[in-house]
C-alpha cells in the first residue's frame, strides 16, 4: 500500500508491504501447521512542535518477521489407555522487528493430554512469554506458565 499527501505543510508519505506463506499438513498420527510473514512499514509526516510551533518531521520505519508453528502428535492406537490415546503438541510464535522501535516476542508452548478414564483426562501445558525492546529495556518481560489439571467430558 502506498499513500502520500504532498500538500505543503503536510508532506505525508506512507508505504506498507506484506508477504506470507502458510503450510498445513495432516496425517493419521501427525499434523503440522506453520506460517511465516515478512512485512515492511514506512511513515513520514510533518507536524508542528507544540512548544515552538516550528515544523518537525516524524519518521517511523519497521521491518518485521512473524512465524507460527504447531506440531500435533497422536500416539498410535496400541498406546490406547483408558478409552483414549495420549496427545502431544509443541510449537509457538515469534515476532522480530528492526527499525525505529526494534522489538522481539517469543511464545513457545508444549502440552500433553493423557486419558485417565473414559471421561477424564490429565492435561499439562508449559508456555513461555518473552518480550523485549532494544531501546526501551524497562518494557521487556519474561514469564513461564505451567498449567495442569483434569478435564471432564461427557
Amino acid at each position: 500500500m502506498n499513500n502520500s499527501n504532498p500538500t505543503t505543510g503536510v508532506n505525508y508519505t506512507y508505504r506498507s508491504r506484506q508477504e506470507s506463506l502458510s503450510l498445513y499438513w495432516t496425517g493419521k498420527l501427525l499434523d503440522f501447521e506453520g506460517s511465516y510473514s515478512r512485512s515492511t512499514f514506512y511513515s513520514d509526516i510533518g507536524y508542528l512542535a507544540p512548544q515552538t510551533l516550528g515544523p518537525l518531521e516524524s519518521i517511523y520505519r519497521e521491518n518485521a518477521h512473524t512465524a507460527t508453528g504447531l506440531l500435533n502428535l497422536k500416539l498410535p492406537p496400541r498406546f490406547k489407555h483408558a478409552g483414549g490415546v495420549p496427545k502431544f503438541s509443541a510449537g509457538g510464535s515469534m515476532f522480530i522487528s528492526a527499525g525505529s522501535r526494534p522489538t522481539s516476542y517469543f511464545q513457545p508452548l508444549a502440552n500433553l493430554s493423557v486419558p485417565v478414564t473414559k471421561n477424564v483426562a490429565w492435561y499439562g501445558e508449559w508456555r513461555y512469554y518473552g518480550y523485549g525492546e532494544a531501546l526501551y529495556l524497562y518494557e521487556g518481560f519474561r514469564a513461564q506458565m505451567v498449567t495442569t489439571g483434569l478435564r471432564f467430558s461427557r
